[in-house]
């Protein structure tokens, strides 16, 4: 049997549905748990800061209001497991902010298609 090279998925997204589908498509690298992906996307739909902290005091009132999140603490806690799996990147110059991974933060722009590719490493026989 000749291996497959390449194989296509479209998946449908609308407006409503896009951020969703592309975190639950990319999180096979950011392995996020299903609690910490929920945080992700709401985060992604949320953030309110035009200077770039995805994560600022406004952004985690309204998280906590729209999500199952039940206090402050509990969103802390799951946004550190966030950065520790480097879906967030904790940004200490100028000032303390957070920043999307940047495979996040490209689907955030007008991301129409991706293309993910798998290579085996040079004389492995995988």
């Amino acid at each position: 049997m000749k291996p497959v090279n390449s194989i296509n998925i479209k998946i449908p997204v609308t407006d409503d549905t896009f951020v969703v589908k592309y975190l639950n498509s990319i999180n096979g690298i950011l392995r996020l748990s299903p609690q910490e992906l929920d945080v992700m996307a709401a985060m992604v739909m949320y953030s309110t800061d035009p200077s770039g902290d995805v994560c600022n005091t406004e952004t985690r009132k309204i998280i906590l209001r729209e999500t199952t999140m039940s206090n402050s603490t509990s969103l802390t806690n799951v946004i550190r497991a966030i950065v520790k799996k480097k879906a967030l990147i904790l940004k200490t110059e100028p000032k303390r902010h957070y920043k999307f991974h940047p495979l996040v933060e490209a689907g955030l722009h007008s991301l129409d298609k991706i293309t993910i590719s798998y290579e085996k490493p040079v004389g492995a026989d995988v």
